[in-house]
């Protein structure tokens, strides 16, 4: 996916009819300002071929420090070590020097006239004005309000008292491979909570190099199935790190993104998996994620004590009730549920849940 279509897919609108805020507005003139500057040095490079250098010139780094102080001001609220937001503005300015260079570079072919002739500077400027408006008007909007949402959301499940802080990269998921490393780091970064994470980890290189991030827990879906050697060889060079998560409607365990069916029996695999080392067993009933319908907290414990590994419910969390019913499944290894829509649309409040969990039984 190009980068276009990336940031389309996160503003989810038609970017020509979103607006700005007060604040986004003040930030987009700056940037369009800069944005002349930066083009008047590109216009000014010589030879036929765009040369990565240009990211160096002062007018150029006064653009990416502009647009990375904009991405900075959007956690500045955010209660944090003084070393995590120095982390944090780093991962910014990195950010802001990559969409410099696709804007400079979608940028550079425009010198040029139909004949190969060059422009004059007005003419060139005009011609990539567009971009200009793609980048640092549209696409402003949802980079501003993704990097400030996944730092204090993150933030404020840690100040609620949560434990552990559960994370699935789709994206990866569908694709095979990790898509969201930049905001997964920008979590990790953030709260000091273990964090576990699933999601297109589909080889030992992914699992070492995750690990190396920070995060605590992995979770291997679909490479439990079709590759359950990588599971067995994690197990065993990262013992107490690996997870593995099954996702199953009716039995079946579902793999790519619950994009297929494997015809493999979840209690099968549970059993297989145990054998193998994994720490925990995440338990997705995929008839109800998302549905807000209650977890399916008997399916959970029987494949709790079919396997032995302490199995973590996932999917369908509606209520409180939902917590004290899969509560009653401690003993049979029921360590715990995954609690993701009910907490976002309020249907359960997370300290309350949080209270429940720990409670001792009469």
């Amino acid at each position: 996916m190009g980068l276009h279509q990336r940031y389309a897919q996160l503003l989810g609108d038609d970017p020509q009819t979103l607006s700005l805020s007060k604040e986004q507005e003040q930030i987009r003139k700056q940037l369009s300002g800069l944005f002349d500057g930066m083009m008047r040095t590109l216009y000014s490079q010589k030879g036929s071929e765009f040369r990565i250098e240009v990211l160096a010139e002062p007018k150029v780094q006064e653009f990416i420090n502009a647009h990375a102080g904009a991405l900075d001001s959007t956690f500045k609220q955010v209660e944090m070590s003084d070393a995590m937001r120095k982390r944090l503005q780093r991962s910014d300015y990195i950010f802001s020097g990559m969409k410099t260079f696709h804007e400079l570079n979608e940028a550079f072919p425009s010198l040029l006239d139909s004949n190969g002739n060059r422009k004059t500077f007005e003419a060139f400027l005009n011609d990539v004005r567009k971009i200009d408006n793609t980048y640092n008007s549209n696409y402003l909007r949802a980079e501003y309000n993704f990097v400030q949402s996944s730092a204090e959301m993150a933030a404020k499940w840690a100040a609620c008292g949560a434990e552990w802080l559960h994370l699935v990269d789709l994206d990866g998921a569908l694709a095979g491979e990790g898509k969201n490393l930049p905001v997964i780091e920008r979590i990790l970064k953030t709260v000091k909570i273990p964090v576990e994470l699933g999601g297109g980890i589909r080889n030992l290189q992914a699992v070492e190099k995750l690990l190396e991030l920070g995060v605590e827990r992995l979770i291997l879906g679909s490479a439990a199935v079709k590759n359950p050697e990588l599971v067995k060889e994690a197990c065993t060079k990262y013992p107490g790190h690996i997870a593995v998560g099954i996702d199953a409607k009716n039995g079946d365990v579902a793999i790519e993104g619950w994009g297929e069916g494997s015809g493999v029996a979840a209690a099968e695999l549970a059993k297989r998996m145990a054998d193998y080392g994994v720490a925990t067993i995440i338990f997705t009933d995929i008839s109800r994620d998302g549905m807000l319908s209650g977890v399916n907290s008997e399916a959970t414990a029987a494949l709790a004590r079919a396997c032995g590994v302490p199995i973590i419910a996932s999917g369908g969390v509606a209520s409180l009730d939902d917590i004290r019913n899969v509560k009653k499944y401690e003993k049979d290894g029921v360590a715990g549920c995954i609690i993701g829509k009910a907490i976002y649309t309020g249907a359960v409040n997370l300290p309350d849940a949080l209270k429940i969990a720990a409670a001792k039984e009469e």
